[in-house]
């Protein structure tokens, strides 16, 4: 009845704690992880969409102008489109019926900031045709490939990270 402990009867107890610390660092390595690869998920998505939902708004508002004023003569080949603007950049452009910005905010449209990574969006008015582009990461052009699959004949890569968007013409 009278047993005696040595030296070695605590080392199943330490060792199972080991074994306990070890599955808890494994198990928050692995949570860590796929956290990480969710964000990274997540902020992708919300990328690509805002670059659809900015250049379907930007491009709705250039041919609406068109539309509200097709007898404007805004120069070039279509001359009820607005003109290119001396900055290239779209935040800059004005309807040619009105003279007025595109993106004064007095219908309630503002101009969307570009996402985090890419440049502002630029306009391009020649005799060919009108169109918009933004440049970002060269990183992202797998993304910016899903986005021309999706939109179509209307967007276009010319290089690596940058997306066009066809408004009127080629």
């Amino acid at each position: 009845m009278n047993e005696k402990h040595g030296p070695d009867d605590g080392f199943g107890v330490y060792a199972l704690i080991i074994v306990i610390f070890v599955l808890i660092i494994g198990l928050g390595a692995y949570f860590a992880d796929t956290f990480s690869s969710s964000t990274t998920q997540a902020s992708e998505l919300k990328k690509r969409s805002q670059l659809v939902t900015d250049a379907t708004l930007i491009q709705q508002r250039i041919v609406s102008c068109a539309f509200a004023y097709p007898s404007s003569d805004g120069g070039g080949a279509f001359a009820n489109y607005p003109a290119e603007p001396p900055s290239d950049l779209v935040s800059d452009l004005e309807c040619p019926g009105t003279s007025a910005s595109l993106w004064s905010g007095s219908d309630g449209v503002f101009y969307p900031p570009a996402p985090r990574g890419y440049s502002e969006w630029t306009y391009s008015h020649t005799s060919s045709g009108i169109h918009i582009q933004t440049a970002g990461p060269a990183a992202d052009a797998t993304l910016l490939s899903e986005i021309v699959a999706e939109l179509g004949s209307q967007a276009l890569q010319p290089t690596s990270g940058t997306l066009r968007i066809i408004v009127r013409g080629s």
